[in-house]
């Protein structure tokens, strides 16, 4: 059952530091409740999560900034249920002489694709994903020179440092993961060796962070259009992966008979172009395109059984119409599909196995559609209530998600939010390995959720 508890905080207005800035906040505490808890995992039904964020912009005549951060933290077990994200954090220039070109340092959310943002693939920017059905874009960090004409836009970027994906918060303790997410896939606890169950034991190889987070990458993009009416994009990167590649290797301890496995993490990079085009209007909208993934291999000990890659192509269109109006906003429709090819490559080292991958693939699925439609409810109800939803589904495995949010917004800065995510899969979807999408390998992450907040 779902419990909304609600949070009373001590606020006060937004803080306005210049005459064109802001800082703004927001803090309130969510309920939810899984349908299907792990009870392998000692997962409880469902967890109350405090949860804040901060949103800071200035404009003055020679720079402009922006920051955001978000968090959260679960009040049943803090010590692992805890979250930070800095999705954006910049300055940029606003020169005086030469309004057209601009140069930004520090992390920023840039269009570099449409097939990568409408998917959340992380091929481009790394992601938070704590909910992997809905992973949340995080921007490139580095340093940003753009020049834009009315009818022209080029951006370079160059950078000394990597910052990959966010997964979930977890805990290794006796040699055994655990984590509040769903989403987390803790590796198998026992293993089959000489006929008997043999207890796993894992640590993991903790670099130093500089070994981890100073990667240099570049990447460039030009668009060529109207910011109404047709347009077209090109762009390249030379990258890490924004996701972690893993290594294992392990050994018999004789003493205790118990498997000992290492994990290491592993920076692998890749070469990456997308073409896209599309037309932009005030009711319509449309993209079509192609990325190309080039994957460099890695060398690692001939003892490790590591993920490996293979080049990919993906392909994807997508269209939004603003449909019709029944209140303040109107409504809006949208679908995409999405096609890839390649991406996943067998697993090397001795205890690889060519038909089944001991690691999850980098992309979340193989061929989709997806379907979302964001709309107010009729009449004055509409300035206050709001309802989207979203539909995918994989065509490989006919595994489907339904999404829900609702949101209704009080005069007094107060929103309350409620939603939940359904998947469906067939018995026979694949839920591991290769052909395994997504939502085949989590479809018994049913969830509902409840909240309130206050923005401040």
């Amino acid at each position: 059952m779902l419990l909304l508890t609600p949070l009373c905080l001590l606020a006060r207005p937004s803080v306005a530091f210049s005459a064109v800035g802001r800082l703004t906040g927001q803090a309130g505490l969510t309920s939810e409740a899984f349908f299907n808890p792990d009870t392998a995992k000692n997962q409880p039904a469902g967890y109350q999560v405090l949860g804040f964020g901060l949103e800071s912009a200035h404009s003055g005549k020679l720079i402009e900034t922006k920051a955001q951060l978000r968090g959260g933290v679960g009040l049943s077990d803090p010590t692992v249920y805890n979250y930070f994200l800095v999705p954006e954090a910049y300055v940029t220039t606003t020169p005086v002489v030469d309004a057209k070109t601009r140069y930004t340092l520090g992390r920023r959310i840039l269009p570099w694709s449409d097939l990568d943002e409408s998917w959340r693939l992380g091929v481009w920017q790394p992601r938070f994903r704590w909910n992997y059905l809905e992973p949340e874009t995080q921007g490139l960090t580095g340093l940003f020179a753009a020049h834009k004409t009315e009818m022209f836009e080029i951006v370079a970027f160059a950078t000394p440092l990597y910052l990959p994906d966010q997964g979930p918060s977890f805990k290794l303790k006796d040699g055994a993961f655990s984590s509040p997410s769903q989403y987390f896939t803790a590796p198998a606890s026992k293993a089959a060796l000489f006929s008997q169950g043999t207890r796993v034991h894992y640590d993991i190889d903790r670099p130093a962070i500089a070994k981890i987070v100073m990667q240099p990458a570049t990447a460039m993009m030009v668009r060529y259009g109207h910011e109404k009416g047709t347009w077209t994009r090109l762009a390249y990167a030379y990258k890490p992966m924004n996701q972690l590649l893993i290594g294992v290797d392990g050994y018999l301890d004789l003493n205790s008979y118990d498997a000992m496995v290492t994990a290491h993490p592993r920076v692998v990079y890749h070469h990456v172009t997308a073409w896209e085009g599309g037309y932009r209007g005030e009711a319509v909208g449309a993209w079509g395109g192609l990325t190309r993934e080039w994957t460099m291999s890695d060398t690692t000990p001939a003892s490790w059984t590591s993920q490996q890659t293979s080049p990919a192509t993906l392909a994807g269109a997508g269209v939004g119409v603003y449909a019709f109006r029944w209140s303040s906003e109107p409504t809006r429709l949208g679908a995409s599909v999405l096609k890839r090819t390649g991406g996943d490559e067998n697993d090397g080292g001795p205890f690889a196995n060519p038909s089944l991958s001991f690691f999850e693939s980098r992309y979340p699925f193989h061929d989709a559609v997806s379907f979302d439609v964001k709309t107010p409810f009729p009449g004055e109800l509409g300035r206050s209530l709001g309802v989207s939803t979203k539909v995918l589904y994989e065509l490989n495995s006919r595994s489907s998600a339904l999404v829900l949010r609702m949101k209704y917004q009080t005069a007094r800065a107060w929103t309350l939010s409620l939603g939940g995510e359904i998947l469906s899969a067939p018995p026979e979807a694949p839920t591991q390995g290769f052909g395994s999408d997504l939502i085949s390998r989590y479809k018994a992450n049913d969830r509902v959720y409840g909240g309130v907040s206050y923005v401040f």
